[in-house]
């Protein structure tokens, strides 16, 4: 990633294996030792290390990355707001999750995307900033976490990553917020606590050189080389393989994570191994980390015997995981002029480019969206002015329900390049789509309420009615995803994986119910914070100790 130094490892690891999974207890004079490996260096995993390097100078942390160095063209799809469209397509940064036929969208297939870069999908996704209503955390059962103590790390992750409203926002976007204000929506101006129905200008991931601002960008990059520069390691290219256990208890029935081995993303033959003193940390996702894991044996007998793997632990690894979906109305306007956003000839402009590349801002700092909302308990939704295909003068309303419809993940092989069969399982009950109808026919009369010189008319849905077959033809993946490494399921309150001494999760796989009325970015964030203050205060208690 430009920016960003990045240590390579040079020594060759070499790693005594005994069986799928499980490593010696003895160690190799070149391995590569670290206080923490941290897996994934994605929304999570890079605010976490930046936050433990730089709470324990005397540890050193390891995260490792699959991802490789973006090329420019990547770096400035990434960068700049307009291109986020774009961005999903560039397979540099993105990994697509092809869904399994659902029911509940008459058999359609859905793709989901990850981030496969330093920032993970923090630098794909929308950059919005959302936090749950209140009573949301509480049901995630983190020890230590509510919705009142949850606040601080929710600011910090918001002051560190900078969100804010942007600075060049779509020239429509103050017109729709009225217009919601006139059909009944009151105007939220408070980042933190939002009520459950309003309506409120977009804060984004945006930085003060108008750029969008990551995990990577926010939180590691100032560390690297200033207060972490001797004890944190950014490892790129190296994609988990597996996690080394060994036994331990008096009577060898105790796994513990001793490291990671890994294999280099492009050239899969180079093998490396990375212990860790204190813990194994799995910050790669919502479907990588329940993926290492099954990779690893931990999971479901009759998922891994069919995948080939040995099984060393049984526990429900990426069948607790909860999606959500989303459907959309839309209206046409032709009383004024396009938004400027959506002129393609100025967006793809080499004078756009070279303003934007020169910290000017301009058309390509203008995200794609406009405002967020809620609904009350039915979900929240986005809108925008900028269609994802270029052409037509199209404003748009995004409705997210918030029900709660498992899905799953499940590795289909051994090898951990193929990529895990993702079953989405969307609105698979009528509740859900209830509440997508109710959401949607709300928005609608933002719609109406726009002044009549737009002359704005529906378009989706014909006629202007939305009604439940409706959705399930139109819906489609809310791009949000969570669970599949739930507390109690899979890791307890703590974080730690049940059963097994030195080995976390850390990233949205723990959130065992969708964040209410929200998006999980922020919340992931916020987990991050708390956890990397929990383990640190741990680390630093024991040391006081121990000197007495």
């Amino acid at each position: 990633m430009a920016g960003v130094s990045v240590l390579i490892v040079a020594a060759v690891v070499v790693a005594v294996l005994l069986s799928k999974g499980e490593a010696s207890s003895g160690s190799d004079s070149d391995a590569q030792f670290s206080d923490f490996v941290v897996v994934g260096a994605g929304t999570a995993g890079c605010a976490l290390a930046a936050k433990l390097c730089s709470a324990l100078p005397n540890h050193h942390i390891t995260l490792l990355e699959r991802g490789a160095p973006r090329s420019d063209e990547s770096e400035f799809l990434v960068e700049a707001p307009r291109n986020l469209f774009p961005l999903w397509s560039d397979r540099n940064v993105t990994q697509a999750y092809p869904s399994e036929p659902d029911e509940g969208i008459q058999n359609r297939s859905t793709t989901v995307l990850a981030g496969t870069t330093a920032g993970g999908s923090s630098a794909i996704n929308g950059m919005q900033w959302t936090v749950p209503l209140p009573g949301s955390v509480e049901q995630w059962r983190i020890n230590g976490l509510t919705t009142r103590s949850a606040s601080s790390f929710y600011q910090r992750a918001y002051q560190t990553v900078e969100f804010d409203e942007p600075k060049f926002p779509l020239q429509y976007a103050d017109d729709y917020i009225r217009a919601a204000v006139r059909a009944g929506f009151p105007q939220s101006t408070n980042p933190f606590v939002q009520p459950d129905r309003a309506v409120w200008q977009n804060r984004l991931a945006i930085d003060g050189t108008f750029r969008r601002s990551d995990s990577c960008s926010a939180y590691l990059k100032p560390v690297m080389n200033s207060v972490c520069a001797r004890n944190l390691q950014l490892v790129l290219s190296q994609t988990a393989s597996r996690i080394l256990f060994e036994r331990s208890g008096e009577d060898g029935g105790r796994l513990k994570a001793v490291g990671v081995q890994t294999l280099d993303t492009f050239s899969p033959n180079i093998t490396r191994s990375f212990y860790a003193r204190r813990n194994v940390v799995l910050s790669a996702g919502p479907y990588e980390s329940a993926h290492l894991l099954q990779l690893s044996g931990v999971g479901p007998k009759s998922v891994l015997d069919a995948a080939n793997i040995s099984q060393i632990l049984e526990l429900p690894v990426g069948q607790t995981c909860v999606s959500r979906a989303s459907a959309s109305v839309a209206s046409r306007y032709t009383g004024v002029r396009d938004e400027p956003a959506n002129n393609m000839t100025l967006v793809n402009s080499q004078a756009e480019r070279d303003r934007f590349e020169t910290g000017r801002g301009g058309i390509l700092a203008t995200p794609v969206s406009a405002a967020n909302g809620r609904v009350g308990g039915d979900g929240y939704f986005g809108a925008g002015f900028v269609p994802f295909f270029p052409g037509p003068r199209e404003f748009r309303t995004q409705c997210f329900h918030n029900g709660r419809t498992l899905a799953s993940v499940t590795t289909v092989s051994d090898d951990p390049f193929d990529t895990p069969k993702v079953k989405l399982n969307l609105l698979a009950n009528d509740n859900e789509v209830g509440q997508l109808v109710s959401c949607l026919q709300q928005v609608l009369d933002i719609h109406r309420a726009l002044p009549p010189e737009f002359n704005a008319t529906v378009t989706e849905p014909v006629g202007g009615v939305v009604t439940e077959a409706y959705v399930r033809e139109t819906a489609n993946t809310g791009a949000h995803f969570v669970g599949c490494c739930a507390v109690d399921d899979v890791v307890d309150g703590d974080l730690n994986v049940l059963r097994v001494d030195g080995l976390k999760v850390v990233d949205a796989s723990v959130i065992r119910e969708m964040p209410k009325s929200a998006g999980p970015a922020a919340s992931v964030y916020m987990i991050a914070e708390f956890m990397a203050e929990r383990m640190s205060s741990e680390v630093l208690a024991e040391e006081r100790t121990m000197r007495w």
